[in-house]
């Protein structure tokens, strides 16, 4: 598979996850019905998306945030359940993880980059986990510059 369709299945998977949503949604009762949390590390600059969706299903997972002119996209297929996952260029499971700025430009693993996934729960109404990855952008031509490097990421996602 070609790292621009790798991106198109990518993409294509984070909008079919769902769109809209904030960290925590009130319902009717004044509870929250759904809990959306996705930070990280960007190059030691905080992120905290602020309009999360993401989804565990038959094994494919979409995990996907915005926050302003900044995103972050994970997505993955074959996935058995819990566990830790490859996020590197040619891994089995077509992992992928992209970080886009709307002043720098687009980051992706698929250009070379590395890093990994834990996943902790990983059902049809929630997923949870970490991850680390460094993406490239393919002006650099991969691995090469510019890079970005995201640390300590967590996303924590309730659908009811």
């Amino acid at each position: 598979m070609t790292v621009n369709q790798r991106l198109i299945i990518a993409a294509v998977c984070a909008m079919a996850a769902g769109c809209g949503g904030t960290k925590a949604t009130e319902g009717p009762t004044g509870s929250n019905t759904s809990a959306k949390v996705l930070t990280a590390s960007v190059n030691g600059t905080a992120f905290a998306a602020t309009t999360v969706s993401g989804g565990f299903l038959n094994g494919s997972l979409t995990i996907a945030g915005v926050n302003g002119l900044r995103s972050l996209n994970i997505a993955a297929i074959n996935l058995s359940g819990p566990g830790t996952y490859s996020l590197n260029m040619g891994n089995p499971n077509s992992a992928l993880a992209m970080f886009g700025d709307g002043n720098t430009g687009q980051f992706s693993t698929g250009y070379g980059g590395t890093g990994s996934l834990t996943l902790t729960t990983a059902t049809l109404g929630h997923i949870k986990g970490t991850f680390t990855f460094t993406a490239y952008t393919s002006a650099g031509g991969g691995l090469g510059k510019p890079v970005v490097t995201v640390l300590d990421g967590v996303f924590d996602i309730t659908i009811p």
